[in-house]
């Protein structure tokens, strides 16, 4: 019994001494990732960063190819013509470009995806160097792949900078692009009337994502308008929608994740994507008994998202 008890008890301490050093060993492996982590991916002090190479520099939708070496750089357009040349030089938060200091935020991807996956084969990731200068409230972007920066363009091709810069923003805050789509509002009205030139509604027009319709809560759409494409009022601050006769396609996630609550679908809609209103629950939908919209509603709300009222 004696001998029994013993070897319960050597075996108990045996347990305690590996739970021990099992947790001695995931400390130092985090306390490793840890230090890693915090000195060489969340820099506070970019002095230590090498810029040397080359960079493909994005400003609005404008793409250059900069070549930095040892505090000289050279930009060119994309046919190889050089732009401009000057000096830079990295400070704590800063790097001075030809004299005067601007904010940066600099990140490097491989070493983020490291830390994360803990792998030393990243060459199936698409990971890039990059950094932001913020030059008087405007950001610029340099990337050391050119795919990432070419994604950078497209993405800033539909925000309000490059509307601004395009002209495409009238007095009221509308920006209606050469094809007649209603692609921004970021008036300060709350109850908002879609200009009848525009003849298509696109995504992000009024959400406050992107800086836009902050204060919207009622939109009224005129007849002019033909199609509402996906996530066009995708995080929006719109709690009323009234859809004139005319319209003819809504497409999926059109009213995703919004604040909207009442919207008046008319019989004209042809088309109506499988889920326009995403992850937005308890919208009341207003329309026609038996008509196409109608059936279109009722064969789409399988989970009883929304709530169809008959006008």
């Amino acid at each position: 019994m004696r001998t029994t008890t013993k070897r319960i008890r050597n075996a108990k301490r045996i347990l305690i001494i590996d739970i021990i050093f099992f947790l001695m060993i995931v400390f130092m492996v985090s306390f490793v990732k840890f230090k890693k982590h915090e000195a060489l991916t969340y820099k506070e002090n970019y002095k230590s960063v090498d810029l040397d190479g080359r960079w493909y520099m994005v400003d609005v939708d404008d793409f250059f190819v900069v070549d930095m070496d040892g505090g000289d750089y050279e930009k060119h357009d994309v046919d190889g013509n050089l732009v401009n040349k000057g000096t830079y030089k990295i400070g704590e938060h800063t790097i001075n470009l030809d004299g005067s200091d601007y904010p940066i935020d600099y990140t490097d991807e491989y070493l983020e995806a490291d830390y994360a996956a803990d792998t030393d084969d990243l060459e199936d990731y698409s990971l890039s160097k990059h950094f932001e200068v913020n030059v008087h409230g405007k950001l610029v972007y340099y990337f050391s792949k050119k795919e990432a920066a070419e994604d950078q363009v497209d993405f800033n091709m539909t925000t309000n900078d490059y509307y601004i810069r395009n002209g495409l923003f009238n007095d009221e805050g509308f920006a209606i692009d050469g094809d007649d789509t209603l692609v921004a509002y970021t008036g300060d009205l709350e109850n908002v009337r879609v200009p009848s030139e525009a003849t298509d509604i696109a995504a992000n027009t009024f959400s406050t994502d992107y800086d836009r319709a902050k204060k919207v809560k009622k939109v009224i759409v005129p007849s002019s308008v033909k199609t509402i494409e996906s996530y066009a009022f995708a995080f929006s601050n719109v709690e009323e929608i009234i859809l004139s006769d005319g319209i003819t396609q809504i497409h999926d996630n059109a009213f995703a994740n919004s604040k909207l609550k009442d919207i008046t679908l008319p019989d004209s809609i042809d088309y109506l994507g499988d889920d326009i209103f995403g992850k937005t629950k308890g919208v009341k939908v207003h329309c026609t008994k038996d008509s196409n919209t109608y059936r279109f509603l009722n064969s789409h709300n399988q989970k009883k998202s929304f709530e169809i009222v008959i006008d």
